[in-house]
């Protein structure tokens, strides 16, 4: 059986008491003002009730805090190294050779890109779990709109025209 909510049977309990207020006024011939006013009122809850989206008011709920803060500084590394195949002193290392390129720039007028950590990240756990694709989106909140490989595709780029420069 389906439910209902609160403003549903709230709307549904003034309907009836308007239409029980119409039935005694048709009943009751006299018809006085306070009938009259009576049914302006139940016609003025109605309508409120109809117009208002929520019946209590809305609480905003606060943002979680980020996940990647707590895996780069909070996170055991033990952990760490179990998560991402790598230790934190070398993914702070990889972090720093590939900050400044160019895959991680935001374009002028779009949204700005995420975090190159973030990106390093999406990297290790697709490449180092047996998850599959898919899990690793949602074990860094990222969500479902951005797929891993793009993620993935950045930081390799980033990588290949590092060593690029290395290796000449």
């Amino acid at each position: 059986m389906p439910t209902s909510s609160r403003k549903r049977r709230a709307i549904s309990d003034v309907r009836k008491l308007w239409k029980y207020v119409l039935d005694e006024q048709k009943d009751d011939d006299s018809g006085g003002s306070s009938a009259e006013e009576e049914q302006e009122d139940l016609a003025a809850v109605y309508f409120v009730l109809k117009a208002k989206r929520y019946l209590t008011s809305r609480h905003r709920v606060p943002r979680p805090p980020s996940r990647v803060k707590f895996y780069l500084s909070d996170m055991p590394e033990s952990e760490f190294k179990l998560q991402f195949r790598l230790s934190r002193r070398y993914f702070t290392a990889v972090c720093e050779l590939i900050a400044d390129n160019v895959e991680f720039r935001s374009t002028p007028g779009k949204q700005a890109r995420m975090s190159m950590e973030l990106h390093l990240m999406g990297l290790l756990r697709t490449v180092g779990s047996t998850d599959g694709e898919g899990h690793s989106a949602d074990f860094l909140s990222v969500g479902g709109h951005t797929p891993e490989h793009l993620l993935a595709k950045r930081v390799v780029r980033a990588l290949n025209s590092l060593r690029s420069k290395v290796i000449m």
